[in-house]
């Protein structure tokens, strides 16, 4: 992808030099040119965002940008106002400034619209010798492409969505919806182009951004000691203590902690990384439930005329009637059912149905049962205890641990303590949740349904889960309103699909902005990324085991000269009675660079000295202690160049004839095919001269010679007749 946008900071060059040429503009006017062009360029389409009509998205979207444009003055005016022909007012020169401006830009516009067009219909080009109608990726159908047209707006784009395709050259574009119907146009394949970012190479791209890369530590804190108590013998023991904060956000960043030692050598690596901040519901129960469904509950009515036979309706018993009355014709089972029983006065006499005309009783009932088993609770959290999950690394051993808020988690010498944790308000915090004590499945009750006559607090609430498996709950009366009237109780009943709710999209887990809610063992946990404090305490006791080893330098030899540009040197074989160390030299008159002393190597330095004849006593300086050795030699005495002595070396140094010839021979061997090659072309061009210079004068010759000879003619013999059959 990186080819075509490459060509398109080319193509914003060449837009701005054929829009300005060689024109000398004011400043301002050339950032104003700038500033434009950069608005054309980010107002192209880059892709559609959804399926319908919406626009498209383009750089100027993420940059944030609303271009604008001020209406441009036309001359179709048919009255203009008079203006005097040298009109030199501020008014004037300034739009005419504007006029060049837009004439400018209207140029940029132009060659533009043409260039990124042909770009974007160059990119899907087979190969460069086919013609331009030979695509490798032919258009699609529903697919958003680009309508080339001539003289079209600025910053303006016509889309369309390829509806059909006719033929291999053809394909129908449908525009956007005018006036409730849309437009459909036929374009050719070489005027439409595709958008820059297509459906596939987004997913892609997308993908490799998710990708995770590499894994670093976001804060890198050296840790140095301070040593208290340290013993120094063959063993250097020391402890150090060390409190250290750290601001961490979790599942973003990494801590890294090192402690050193006073050595610079790295004893203890710690590296931390917090997952997530999670929260847990400290529940505080509201009610039990059960399923109740609008085909459960029931209205049963029993009409009874005034002293009927059999009839409960005598006396007062009409207005004494309560709601656990049960009256005989109702049945066992709406009797025994929880529900509530009511009685109404109705109207007696022949025409309804009762011997006298005293008011009779309309008895019913309405109550409550379910076919589903399960049992549902109503909680809410009143308060949540926050805990941080991650996992350390301490010396390449990985544990994963669990902090709470001001309890110190201990391992080994490190201690990790959560200093401090804010988390901001959030109103899912309040939230009230409905859960399936059979299989957990937890939902966040709407506040739609909680404000509703039907939230689960009104329908049927139980006291405990006993009560509302054995169905034994009260029933509140305004679960049901009635309006009854002479013959039938018409009943409008509260009822609530709780198995819906733990199937919409309310159901755990649920996120809400940057909080995760998640249901774990019936417990609810609500996981954030919110930023913390780590305290991070090391108690560490360092114990490094050292070696004072003494050196011994042996059979010394000192080569080289005094004064010269060469230089002395000395060479030792040193020896130490532990593993390899740094050793100093330490002489009178003599200076001696330091070297790494390593038993059974030969050592070489480099040496300084005042005088020729070198004879003392050194000093070899290690860890262990000192040791002594003699330091023997005589340096070469460099002699001054005298002229004589020039004269000499410039004879000396005067090449002899063989020295030459053998140069010869080195350069021919190494050049001989060139030689050969330029001799053989040297010959050849000698012999085309050669050629063009003589054969005119062969021709000339020749035709000499045919002039003197000249062509012999034929006389034809007399004919004449010879009779008796001989010849002439």
């Amino acid at each position: 992808m990186g080819g075509i946008y490459e060509r398109l900071v080319a193509l914003c060059k060449s837009t701005l030099h054929k829009s300005l040429g060689r024109r000398l503009i004011p400043d301002d006017e050339l950032r104003t040119q700038l500033l434009e062009c950069a608005s054309i360029i980010n107002s192209r389409p880059l892709c559609y965002q959804a399926e319908g009509d919406t626009p498209v998205l383009t750089p100027n979207d993420f940059l944030g940008v609303m271009p604008k444009q001020l209406p441009y003055p036309t001359d179709n005016d048919d009255d203009p106002d008079w203006l005097p022909e040298n009109d030199d007012s501020a008014r004037a020169a300034l739009l005419k400034r504007w006029k060049d401006s837009n004439s400018r830009l209207e140029k940029t516009w132009n060659y533009w619209n043409k260039a990124y067009v042909t770009t974007l219909q160059d990119r899907v080009k087979n190969t460069h010798d086919n013609p331009h109608l030979s695509v490798k990726s032919f258009p699609q159908l529903n697919e958003i492409v680009i309508l080339q047209e001539d003289k079209t707006p600025r910053q303006s784009w016509r889309l369309g969505r390829v509806s059909e395709i006719s033929s291999n050259r053809h394909v129908k574009i449908a525009l956007g919806e005018r006036n409730g119907q849309r437009k459909t146009v036929a374009r050719p394949i070489n005027r439409i182009c595709p958008l820059e970012l297509r459906a596939f190479s987004t997913c892609l791209i997308s993908l490799l951004c998710l990708v995770r890369l590499t894994l670093s530590c976001s804060d890198l804190a050296v840790l140095t000691g301070q040593a208290q108590d340290c013993q120094i013998s063959d063993v250097i023991k020391c402890r150090y203590q060390q409190s250290t904060l750290f601001p961490v956000t979790p599942s973003t960043q990494t801590v890294c902690a090192e402690l050193r030692a006073p050595n610079n050598e790295a004893s203890t690596r710690l590296v931390i990384k917090l997952k997530s901040v999670k929260y847990k519901c400290h529940r505080s129960t509201l009610a039990y439930t059960r399923q109740v469904a609008a085909h459960v509950v029931k209205s049963v009515k029993s009409v009874r005329c005034d002293q009927a036979l059999g009839s409960e309706c005598f006396s007062n018993f009409c207005e004494s009637t309560k709601s656990e009355t049960k009256i005989p014709a109702f049945g066992d089972q709406p009797n025994s059912a929880p529900g509530h029983t009511n009685c109404f006065r109705r109207c007696g006499c022949a025409w309804c149905g009762c011997g006298l005309c005293s008011e009779g009783c309309l008895f019913y009932r309405y109550f409550l049962e379910s076919d589903v088993p399960d049992i549902f609770t109503v909680f809410s959290c009143p308060s949540f205890t926050p805990t941080v999950v991650g996992e350390f690394t301490l010396n390449n051993i990985t544990k994963k641990f669990v902090l709470t808020p001001a309890l110190p988690y201990h391992f080994s010498n490190i201690t990790l303590t959560v200093a401090s944790l804010s988390t901001a308000p959030a109103p899912i915090f309040n939230s009230m949740f409905l859960q399936n004590l059979r299989s957990n499945s937890t939902a966040i009750i709407p506040e739609t349904v909680r404000s509703s006559p039907s939230n689960p607090l009104s329908v049927y609430p139980c006291a405990s889960a006993s009560a509302a498996r054995d169905m034994s709950c009260p029933v509140r009366k305004d679960i049901c309103r009635c309006s009854p009237d002479s013959y039938d109780p018409h009943c409008s009943c509260h009822v609530l699909d709780l198995p819906e709710i733990l199937r919409s999209d309310h159901a755990l887990p649920l996120r809400r902005g940057d909080l995760m809610l998640s249901e774990h063992d019936g417990e609810v946990l609500v996981t954030a990324s919110t930023p913390l404090q780590l305290q991070i305490q090391i108690n560490e006791t360092l114990v490094l085991q050292t070696h004072l080893s003494t050196c011994t330098i042996e059979d010394t030899n000192i080569i080289g000269c005094l004064d010269c540009t060469e230089g002395a040197t000395m060479s030792m074989k040193c020896s130490t009675n532990f593993g390899p160390t740094t050793a100093r030299f330490e002489c009178d008159s003599t200076i001696i660079k330091e070297i790494e002393c390593i038993t059974g190597e030969r050592i070489s330095t480099s040496i300084y000295s005042t005088t020729s004849d070198i004879n003392e006593d050194c000093k070899a300086i290690c860890v262990g202690g000192e040791t002594q050795f003699s330091l023997k030699g005589k340096l070469a005495i460099a002699q001054p160049i005298i002229p004589s002595d020039m004269e000499r070396a410039a004879k000396d140094l005067t090449p002899e004839v063989v020295s030459v010839w053998e140069a010869l021979k080195d350069i021919w061997g190494s050049y001989k095919t060139i030689f050969i090659t330029v001799l053989s072309v040297g010959l050849f061009l000698i012999a085309v001269y050669l050629l063009q210079l003589f054969i005119p004068l062969f021709m000339l010759a020749g035709e000499c010679l045919r002039n003197k000879q000249p062509r012999p003619q034929l006389t034809p013999l007399p004919f004449r007749r010879v009779h008796g059959g001989q010849r002439p």
